[in-house]
């Protein structure tokens, strides 16, 4: 069974992307997987494997974490080998979504996402990526899920990809039809300049920019990093 699983997302203060897509390791075999709604913890655990697959590298601490989560929830040990054995199948499912969105295991899920994404000391941009889109899916506020990933950084990162300059300890963005810069830091500070590199406003940002807050006292806060931006030079 080989499906591409593909699907058009508004991220909301990111702003709107095109189509992306995201292959999710599957293998149809009933005597192991079940597709029915009865068995929709299933669906959770193919979700967590594209997680651990959406950096490209599966590390042995991620593997030994999804095996703790099963154990947790008593799955099978040969259920457990047999997910674990997905992780290096290039095979690719539909998931539908509609068996956990707005379901109580839609919260459990995003927080073992949290959990197994930062198992490894560093969450990787596809993993933020990877955990914004399922977030979507199930109708999770994303709001909360970046304070919980401590992801500030990562989120203003992600939405600017290649439109910003990345150096060890920050990101330069233009905007204001070039005429302003601004520098986001990983510790959560925030500079604007203008064309002649003087400062003109410094701060700090939250929830992935879409709240600004100036030392001078003023906040800025939109659905749209950009339109904060653009409120600091005013």
């Amino acid at each position: 069974m080989n499906v591409d699983f593909k699907i058009d997302i508004s991220f909301g203060f990111f702003g709107s992307y095109n189509i992306l897509e995201h292959k999710v390791a599957f293998v149809a075999d009933p005597n192991h997987l079940s597709q029915t709604s009865n068995n929709i913890n299933d669906y959770k655990y193919l979700i967590l494997i594209g997680l651990i697959k959406a950096d490209g590298i599966i590390k042995n601490e991620e593997i030994e974490q999804f095996r703790e989560f099963m154990k947790l929830a008593d799955v099978p040990s040969d259920k457990q080998n047999y997910f674990i054995s997905l992780l290096n199948s290039n095979d690719t499912v539909n998931l539908d979504f509609t068996k956990i969105k707005n379901n109580s295991l839609s919260v459990s899920l995003i927080d073992i996402m949290i959990q197994l994404a930062k198992r490894d000391g560093e969450i990787h941009v596809k993993e933020f990526e990877y955990i914004m889109w399922v977030c979507e899916c199930v109708n999770m506020d994303t709001e909360i899920v970046i304070n919980k990933l401590e992801a500030n950084y990562l989120a203003v990162k992600y939405f600017f990809k290649n439109l910003a300059v990345e150096t060890s300890e920050l990101l330069i963005v233009s905007f204001n039809d070039s005429k302003n810069k601004a520098q986001f830091y990983k510790n959560n500070r925030l500079f604007i300049f203008d064309n002649s590199n003087n400062i003109l406003a410094k701060g700090g940002y939250l929830i992935g920019g879409k709240k600004i807050v100036l030392d001078s006292g003023k906040s800025f806060e939109s659905n749209f990093v950009l339109e904060n931006l653009i409120k600091t030079v005013m």
